[in-house]
Parts: C-alpha cells; structure tokens; sequence
C-alpha cells in the first residue's frame, strides 16, 4: 500500500528556500512561522497585529489512537484538533518507496503572467515588495526559538512536490509605497501546499523544542491519504468566537516578515491590499492580507549593506 502526504501552509509562514525558487528546485527549504503571539505594534497606521499562533492541524480521525503526541487544542464540531508549535522545529519522518526519493521539485516556474495557477511565481516575494531585503542571518545562528525570538516555529523539508493551491481573485498593490518605487501588483498565494507521494509507511511528523526530547505525531495506519495544515493564525476558531463578533478591519499583517530581514530596503515596509469591493455595505470592508511569502536567504546579487 502506497500513502500521501499534503501539507497546506498558509497565514504568516515566511518560505526560506536554500536557493531562490526563480532559480528552480532547491535541494531544501524551510518555513519559518513569525513570532506574533503577544500583541504587536505595526508602523502603519498605529496599528497592532492581533496574537498569531503557529498550529499544525488535522484531523482527529486521521491521527492513530496511539501516537505520542496528541492535540494541544480541540474542535469537536468538525473533529479538528491542533498542536501548538511555540518554540519548536517540524521535520517529516516519511519511509519513501525506492522510486519515489525524488527530492524537493515545484511547480512550472514562470516570471511572468502567463504562469500556471499552481506555480510559485504567485508567492509573495518580500524582494519585489522591498528590493533589497533578505533573510537576517542571525536568524540562522543556533537554535534558539526563546520566547522573544522573532521566529516562533520552524519547518524543514526536502521532498515533495511544492505548489501553490490558492491565490487572491484579483490584483493585489503593495502599499504604502513612495513615489519611485518599483511597482508590485499581482494576484499573489494565499495557500501552498507540499505533496509527499509514493510512502511505503503512514507519514511520522516530528516537533522538537530546542534541549527536549522530540515529540512524534503518528498517522491512522487505515488510510491512503492525510491532509494537515500548518499556519499562523488567530485562535478564533478554537475559543467558539461567532464570526459576526470577530473584528474585520485593515490590518497590514504582512507587516511581521520585515522583522525577518536586513538589507537597504527594511525602512519600506510594504503589505499587499486587495482592490475595494465593488458592492458596498459593512460586509464588503477590504482587510489586508496575510499571505505567505517568501524571503531569501542570500543577498540579492551585486551585494546588499
């Protein structure tokens, strides 16, 4: 019996792969989950972003009765459950088959609008939003993941098809921008997904904060196929918060990335916002996004000081 794997990720999860995704297929990619899970002033506007969770999530029934690590949180409703992931390091514990150790592949890659659905050309790249930017690497020194460090989890991961599988419906402008910046307008992921094919055994995913022993997320060995979801979101949905009671306002969450980079662009802090709705009324409001992106790992070539 062969399994599947898909991992969708989406909210605040900063992609990092070893080399640039434009340039095809890293041999290794992380994600890094930013630190928001205190209330955090944002520059713009006097706004503040809203505590962000990093949560793994799945469903109950596709985790086995007998796994070491069980949900942290519940949603009887729909029998999700989730692990928090304050402080730690995901990897995949997979048995591949002999033919499927491919490595790491993506979808077509594109530079321009004629790019598949499914390709990473639509994942927002903080370089285009801030030309100049790339991964502080501090960031990469030890692993620390304290309290107020500015990454709250991580996720490594070298195989498997990754693609996107959700985009905005329109065009989406990075603002605020100044005059003579470089233009960013597209429709940009709102969702990726990372598709683990061809396992000769259910999938084991491991979590670890740094000095502890790992912790191991075992799978129902009676299915074929499992889906999680790895994001940094609000808790919302797992404190029962009627959508009519939570608040919808213009929050540049996006915001959180540049707390990741250095480099001549960090002082633009840019954030992507969908076109105004065309039918009016309260329910029509405009938020900004919190879309995954992507950041460097490297200085832009040329060099960045």
């Amino acid at each position: 019996m062969s399994y599947t794997l898909n991992v969708k990720f989406s909210g605040l999860c900063a992609f990092v792969p070893d080399t640039p995704f434009a340039d095809g297929a890293p041999a290794r990619a992380q994600v890094f989950l930013p630190n928001g899970m205190k209330p955090k002033p944002l520059t713009f506007d006097s706004k503040i972003l809203d505590p962000h969770y990093p949560l793994l999530e799945f469903a109950q029934d596709q985790l086995d009765p007998n796994s070491p690590r069980q949900a942290d949180l519940r949603r009887a409703a729909d029998g999700r459950g989730a692990c928090v992931l304050a402080g730690e390091d995901v990897w995949f514990d997979l048995k591949l088959e002999a033919q499927s150790k491919a490595g790491l592949t993506i979808s077509e890659k594109n530079s321009d609008e004629a790019a598949p659905d499914d390709s990473l050309f639509w994942l927002a790249k903080l370089e285009n939003a801030s030309p100049g930017v790339y991964l502080d690497p501090s960031l990469l020194d030890g692993p620390k993941l304290t309290p107020d460090f500015p990454i709250a989890a991580r996720v490594s991961f070298d195989q498997g098809l990754l693609k996107v599988s959700g985009r905005t419906e329109r065009d989406c402008e990075f603002h605020p921008s100044r005059p003579g910046d470089p233009q960013y307008k597209q429709r940009i992921a709102t969702e990726l997904t990372l598709e683990i094919g061809g396992l000769s055994e259910p999938p084991v995913i491991v979590t670890q904060k740094p000095g502890q022993p790992s912790r191991k997320l075992m799978f129902n060995p009676g299915l074929s196929s499992y889906e999680v979801r790895i994001h940094n979101t609000e808790l919302d949905d797992y404190l029962g918060i009627p959508n009519d009671m939570r608040r919808v306002e213009e929050v540049p969450d996006f915001e959180i990335y540049y707390d990741l980079v250095v480099g001549t662009g960090t002082f633009n802090r840019r954030f992507p916002k969908q076109p105004p709705p065309t039918d009016p009324g309260p329910s029509s409001r405009n938020p900004s996004l919190c879309p995954p992106g992507e950041l460097r790992k490297t200085p832009p070539s040329g060099g960045v000081t």
